[in-house]
C-alpha cells in the first residue's frame, strides 16, 4: 500500500488492517468463501460428538503483530474507534508463542530511509517468521513498495531485503 513519510507508525497501514479485520469478520465487507459461506463463519472445529462444527470467527480469532510500538498505538485506536476493540495487537515480542487462526502483520515504516533502526532490524527473517507464522490459517502483510527500495550496507541487510522481497513476490 502506498504511503510515505512513516518511521514507526502508519495511520495509512492502520485504516487498512480495520478494513481486513471488517472483511475476515464479514462485517460490511463482500469477503468469503468460493461456496459462498459469510467470511466471519469460516472456523471449523469439533462438536461435541467430534463431527466438524463450523463457528463464526470472532475478534479474539484475529492478532495484529506490528513491528513498532507507535505503530501498536495507532492500530489499537483506529480498531477501537471502529469497534474491534477485542482484536489483539501487539509487537512480535508479545505474541512470541501464541497463535491466533489470522495474524495481520503491520511494518509501518514507508521506505528504508524511513526505518529509525536499519532495514535489518525491520526485515530480520525470524522477526518476519515469528509474526507470519502466528496465523494458524492465514496471514496478511501490510508494507509500503518504498520499503523494497534501496541497497543495504551489509550482507544481513541483503538477505533480510531478499527474504522480504520473496515474500511480497516483488523481488
Amino acid at each position: 500500500m502506498e504511503h510515505y513519510g512513516n518511521s514507526t507508525s502508519s495511520p495509512e497501514e492502520a485504516a487498512a488492517v480495520v478494513d481486513a479485520v471488517r472483511e475476515i469478520l464479514g462485517s460490511g465487507g463482500s469477503g468469503g468463501s468460493a461456496d459462498g459461506a459469510p467470511a466471519g463463519a469460516l472456523l471449523s472445529e469439533l462438536g461435541r460428538d467430534g463431527s466438524p462444527a463450523v463457528r463464526a470467527l470472532t475478534e479474539r480469532d484475529i492478532i495484529v503483530v506490528a513491528a513498532y510500538n507507535a505503530q501498536v498505538e495507532c492500530v489499537a485506536e483506529a480498531l477501537t474507534d471502529a469497534g474491534f476493540g477485542a482484536v489483539r495487537v501487539g509487537t512480535v515480542d508479545r505474541f512470541q508463542g501464541q497463535e491466533a487462526a489470522i495474524s495481520l502483520v503491520t511494518l509501518a515504516a514507508s521506505s528504508p530511509e524511513d526505518v529509525p533502526r536499519g532495514l535489518e532490524f525491520l526485515l530480520m527473517r525470524n522477526r518476519l517468521n515469528v509474526a507470519i507464522s502466528r496465523a494458524q490459517w492465514s496471514s496478511y502483510l501490510f508494507s509500503a513498495p518504498g520499503l523494497g527500495d534501496g541497497l543495504p550496507t551489509s550482507a544481513e541487510g541483503l538477505a533480510a531485503l531478499s527474504g522480504y522481497l520473496r515474500l511480497t513476490e516483488r523481488g
